[in-house]
């Protein structure tokens, strides 16, 4: 995230591939499935829906990994991660993650980044 005195608050991210976000809403279901059957998320399946990915970036690893917010009701409940490892895709979906994004959104008045 970004601020100064000539922009607006924002996210910058690297341009996400068409393959990526193919990807990203095919593997979705199944993780978010998962993780409502087990508890870890509440309501029905219809009422999550995925938003624009930020790029989180491992500097020591020299990797990185597209991050899409889970919205239910406008809230951020999960991050479904996706890394790229030699031609392959990765996926987690994560609540914890987006409890603490969450948390730093509310703080800094910033939730506006993804529901806009």
């Amino acid at each position: 995230m970004f601020a100064d005195g000539n922009s607006v608050n924002g996210v910058r991210s690297l341009e996400t591939q068409t393959e990526l976000l193919e990807y990203a809403t095919n593997v979705f279901p199944k993780h978010l499935h998962a993780l409502v059957e087990i508890g870890d998320l509440n309501g029905a399946v219809e009422e999550y829906s995925l938003v624009e990915p930020f790029t989180v970036f491992n500097v020591e690893e020299n990797t990185n990994s597209s991050c899409f917010p889970v919205l239910q009701n406008e809230d951020i409940v999960a991050i479904l991660e996706i890394s790229e490892n030699h031609g392959e895709y990765n996926s987690s979906l994560s609540v914890s993650f987006a409890r603490e994004l969450e948390d730093i959104l509310n703080s800094n008045m910033m939730k506006s980044c993804f529901t806009d």
